[in-house]
């Protein structure tokens, strides 16, 4: 009867150890301290520069440092993905090959074993930032080898990194400014990996561009996991942001000529507000779970709907195309 207890209980336990996920801080949730500034990312604990200087962002900033704050900071608006922190890179420079791409890192919390496969996955949000270049090609990579500096900015990169090959990327260009893109995919490990990468590891010549009036090219980077495995929603923590995600829906986004918003609470006011904090439209409603209004006449662009229930409020974002 012991041997059998023991046998369940190991079953269960099973699962967790996979899950278990190899990049400590993989949110970017846990910090020294809350003082923010160019090139920060070492705030974020076992994070670092390894080819010039990421920005970190955190809501922990919001009144003393808001433009490193969330959402809302130097480069637009953008809940986390998990928790209440990200980070940035700049990953492309367009007609200046020679430029940096952004490239952070840390220690794995073991290292990877030889022949094994992984799961790995990290999540990247397209700037608000009118006339930035799109790109593809944004990945992670393993090194046995710890390339960062926890308080320098790394310069210039280690020609070692740019191979044209990491071990997963997106060959598609990413625009989405609204949702948080997914990149994943299984990898087995060659060699006893114990530093994980992120940012952009081919050339130019490699890399497919859809280029902004500005040429130059960043991205929001959050949620970052390698384990045994796909557990594609993987989550150290979310918060109380994130919450009135599961409370409010609102949809179709991109939207075209109306916009639906449902709720599990009641609806009283809607207000909605363009990039730069000007009010387009408000509208206050007797306690409704499901409403709807018409965005046909309003300017196509990327907008914040603040939805006001009989519980809480919420903020999102939102895009209108005609």
């Amino acid at each position: 009867m012991k041997k059998l207890v023991l046998i369940v209980v190991c079953l269960l336990c099973s699962p967790l150890v996979n899950a278990q996920n190899l990049v400590p801080n993989g949110s970017f949730e846990q910090y020294d301290t809350c003082m923010m500034s160019t090139g920060t990312i070492f705030r974020a604990i076992g994070w670092e520069n390894v080819v010039a200087d990421a920005e970190y962002f955190n809501s922990c900033a919001n009144i003393s440092e808001p433009t490193f704050g969330i959402p809302q900071n130097v480069f637009g608006y953008q809940m986390a993905e998990d928790g209440d922190a990200y980070v940035s890179l700049v990953l492309y420079s367009y007609g200046n090959p020679n430029a940096w791409s952004e490239i952070i890192g840390r220690q794995l919390s073991q290292p990877l074993v030889a022949g094994q496969k992984y799961y790995c996955s990290f999540y990247v949000s397209f700037i608000d930032s009118l006339g930035c270049t799109a790109i593809n090609k944004i990945g992670m990579k393993f090194s046995t080898v710890n390339h960062g500096c926890p308080w320098c900015i790394v310069s210039p990169p280690d020609p070692s990194l740019i191979t044209n090959t990491a071990a997963i990327y997106t060959n598609t260009i990413i625009t989405d400014k609204i949702n948080w893109t997914q990149i994943s995919g299984w990898y087995i490990a060659d060699s006893a990996y114990d530093y994980v990468m992120l940012g952009r590891f081919f050339d130019y010549a490699h890399t497919d561009t859809i280029v902004g009036s500005s040429g130059s090219c960043c991205y929001y980077f959050d949620n970052v996991y390698v384990g045994l495995d796909s557990v594609s929603n993987y989550h150290e923590g979310i918060s109380d942001l994130n919450n009135s995600f599961i409370q409010i829906n609102i949809y179709p986004n991109p939207a075209n000529q109306t916009l639906t918003i449902s709720s599990i609470n009641d609806i009283e006011n809607l207000e909605l507000y363009s990039m730069v904090g000007k009010l387009i439209y408000a509208e206050s409603v007797e306690r409704k779970k499901t409403m709807n209004i018409s965005v046909a006449n309003i300017t196509q662009g990327i907008y914040f709907i603040k939805v006001l229930t009989n519980n809480n409020y919420t903020v999102r974002k939102i895009q209108i195309i005609h």
